[in-house]
């Protein structure tokens, strides 16, 4: 599937081994995010919550859980430090990676390695999935890119467009650009699909 996995079972997938970061496991400490628990914060039309910081992990992993509402899209992008997973919870999802289209479903856990563009469309009940990134520090950009959420609930559909200008200063920053090149997400027709292709095709252009 052109370097992408998808529609397995989590738990069949063979575990790989963390041996060789015993360096970091030494220093750790046990922790548990319980369900009502995390960050909470809302990533344009999501609810987002922070369930695992770099920070937490030694920088080994950040984990994320996303709801979306139903049709929310994550146009085309490319992560170029780190390999993103994901996990459904809840609805459904289809992926496209490197031209391929998978279609994920609740229990499906998808892999897309660093370097491949990828992007989403959720289905018509709305999604809950998990992002699974390695190595850690994909949330800095997630709150950069967010506000507290209010409530554990979905944020109010947006009444205009994101300050796309602002996106792509977050993206490009000397701390943030090194997470991916194209984070410009949406949700329903209202955000501008020339806006998105604008500064997809600006960032898909740069390598960090």
């Amino acid at each position: 599937m052109k370097r992408f996995q998808a529609g397995l079972r989590l738990g069949l997938l063979p575990v790989a081994s963390m041996t060789q970061h015993t360096d970091h496991a030494e220093t750790l400490k046990p922790m548990a995010v319980a369900t009502n628990e995390g960050e909470a914060r809302w990533w344009f039309a999501s609810l987002t919550v922070i369930k695992a910081r770099a920070t937490d992990t030694g920088g080994l992993m950040s984990i994320v859980e996303v709801t979306e509402p139903p049709g929310a899209e994550a146009p085309l992008h490319v992560h170029h430090r780190e390999d993103e997973a994901f996990w459904i919870l809840d609805g459904d999802v289809s992926f496209e990676v490197d031209g391929t289209i998978i279609e994920a479903h609740v229990g499906d856990y998808a892999f897309g390695p660093r370097s491949i563009p990828h992007c989403y469309t959720v289905g018509d009940a709305g999604c809950r999935m998990l992002f699974i990134l390695t190595p850690g520090g994909f949330e800095e950009m997630v709150i950069e890119m967010s506000v507290p959420a209010a409530s554990r609930t979905l944020p109010l559909p947006p009444t205009e467009e994101p300050d796309w200008a602002r996106i792509a200063a977050i993206v490009y920053s000397t701390r943030l650009g090194r997470y991916c090149s194209a984070s410009a997400r949406c949700a329903g027709p209202i955000w501008s699909a020339c806006a998105r292709s604008a500064i997809v095709r600006a960032s898909l252009s740069t390598r960090w």
